[in-house]
């Protein structure tokens, strides 16, 4: 076993899910809704690829691939009655469409994994269902690890299977566990997956997933030759480039009554690197950018222990004119509009 992904060799998977799983190799139309971002990306794989794997004929496999941001309408194609949905890394949100959602499926047609700790929190007060949703709904693992969805959903589907190296590392990443670990690796295998297509989607997104999740068979080849010393040097481009951009664009002030860096950008937690004002110094740091769907991001990261991102995200967001907003301790984001966003920030002159 791999030192990486020691601490995710744990079976939680209850009969419940066992049920579930069995519902899944013998559909006709899955569903997979799924976070547009890398976590999720990896996380829509897994259940395609085992789908792919299962005994059903191919010629009935109908799968579809909904790339969800939070904010986003219900993919209108779902019939409730007919289609499996797998959820991943993802939750609607506020909590009266997620209990409409789940109200209209069949217990053995839905499957729910997310790591977030919002999500735990509106699994909690949904009152639409008497049973457990079949999926898991956690954010560390047995030890006190946090763990990412694609972490969860590996688990799920291949319970007694060793986690691969490349989805520990994104895993490292998406719950900052690489901070703590002083492990690299995870920032240039996400420095890569931002440069390529990674969508599941897509035969480029397959093809590179794919050869993720079999990389612990060759753990020195492909995926360390390639990947990480191609995301290495993407690194070096984006850490240039995001310097331009906060030093440019970035601003000290108040967000929601907390010191923070802000910018007016689309970006990770990367982009607040190299600002005059490090991090540590600041309660948050905030960037936000319009969407195509006609509203407004925040996203919010910090690296203070007495801060929860997720809560004030919460709290700010279902108080303005979009209720949503929810996500990690460190890393958290809600939708609104421009003259909210506004009303937020207090700038320091």
């Amino acid at each position: 076993m791999n030192h990486l992904c020691g601490h995710l060799n744990f079976c939680i998977v209850q009969n419940a899910n066992d049920y579930a799983i069995g519902k899944v190799n013998s559909i006709m139309t899955l569903r997979i809704l799924h976070h547009n971002d890398p976590d999720g990306y990896a996380s829509a794989y897994i259940v395609y690829d085992y789908m792919m794997k299962s005994d059903v004929d191919p010629s009935m496999k109908d799968i579809h691939f909904h790339s969800m941001a939070y904010g986003q309408p219900v993919p209108a194609e779902i019939d409730y009655e007919k289609d499996h949905l797998v959820m991943v890394d993802f939750s609607l949100q506020p909590l009266a469409v997620m209990d409409e959602f789940v109200a209209k499926i069949p217990w053995d047609q839905f499957v729910w994994i997310d790591h977030h700790k919002t999500a735990v929190e509106l699994e909690a007060a949904l009152t639409q269902r008497d049973m457990p949703i079949p999926g898991i709904r956690v954010t560390h693992d047995p030890h006190g690890v946090p763990v990412a969805a694609c972490e969860l959903t590996w688990k799920f589907f291949y319970p007694t299977e060793e986690t691969p190296i490349g989805i520990a590392l994104l895993g490292g990443w998406d719950t900052w566990r690489y901070v703590t670990q002083n492990d690299v690796r995870s920032k240039y295998f996400i420095q890569y997956c931002n440069s390529t297509d990674c969508t599941p989607a897509t035969y480029e997104g397959q093809e590179f997933w794919g050869r993720v999740i079999v990389a612990n068979e060759d753990p020195y080849g492909w995926l360390m030759d390639t990947v990480l010393k191609e995301g290495a040097a993407v690194d070096r481009f984006r850490t240039i480039d995001n310097r331009k951009t906060i030093q440019g664009k970035g601003f000290l002030g108040k967000f929601a009554g907390h010191s923070a860096i802000i910018v007016n950008a689309f970006g990770s937690s990367l982009l607040f690197e190299d600002f005059t004002v490090h991090p540590s110094d600041v309660d948050l740091m905030v960037s936000f950018h319009y969407t195509p769907h006609g509203y407004w991001t925040v996203s919010m990261y910090s690296v203070q222990e007495h801060v929860d991102c997720g809560t004030i995200a919460k709290t700010a967001g279902e108080a303005g004119p979009r209720p949503s907003g929810g996500g990690h301790k460190g890393a958290a984001g809600f939708q609104c509009d421009w003259p909210y966003i506004e009303s937020l920030i207090e700038r320091v002159k």
